[in-house]
Parts: structure tokens; sequence; C-alpha cells
């Protein structure tokens, strides 16, 4: 008979304490989800990669222009995420050994 209270004052919404995140916070936390998703991307454009070289291969002599400049930019992609890794593994390598080193 009391009704349901009313809790939507005391509760925020996650986008509400984003926003009151500091600027140099949010960067932070975007580029953090740059650098998890890096190495899925460079996977998902690799398997791209190799879709496409099998439709290359299927075509024989005659492979068109677009097939291969799409093979080229996926390749690039795959190549600069890749890259990515390699440089947020080799700083999660050097924080660690600087931990243990204490």
């Amino acid at each position: 008979m009391r009704g349901i209270p009313d809790n939507r004052a005391h509760h925020r919404s996650p986008y509400d304490n984003r926003r009151r995140q500091p600027a140099g916070q949010r960067i932070r936390s975007a580029v953090g989800f740059i650098f998890l998703v890096a190495p899925f991307l460079a996977v998902a454009f690799d398997a791209w990669e190799n879709v496409l070289i099998f439709r290359m291969l299927g075509q024989g002599e005659g492979v068109s222009i677009r097939l291969m400049e799409e093979f080229n930019r996926t390749s690039g992609y795959k190549w600069a995420f890749l890259a990515l890794t390699g440089v947020v593994f080799c700083f999660l390598m050097l924080g660690f050994a600087l931990r243990r080193g204490r």
C-alpha cells in the first residue's frame, strides 16, 4: 500500500557519471579502450585479408584492380593495428618489469 519508492533521484545514470569525469580521465579511458580493441581488430583484418586472398586465387590471372585495392587497404589496416598491439605489449611488459623489480 505504500507504493514503490522513487529512487531515481538517488541513482545517477552512467552517462552522468562519465560526463562528470575530468577530460584527462576520459581521454585515458578512450585510449585504453583503443589499446584493448587493437589486437581484435588486427585479427579481424587478417581474417578478411585471408578471404580476399582466397577470392583473388579464385579469379586466376584476371584479378580486378578493385579487389587488389581492397586487399592493399585491408593489409595496411592489419599492420597498423598489429604495430599498435606491439607497442602496447612493450609498454605492458615494461610496466610489469618495473613493478616486479620493486
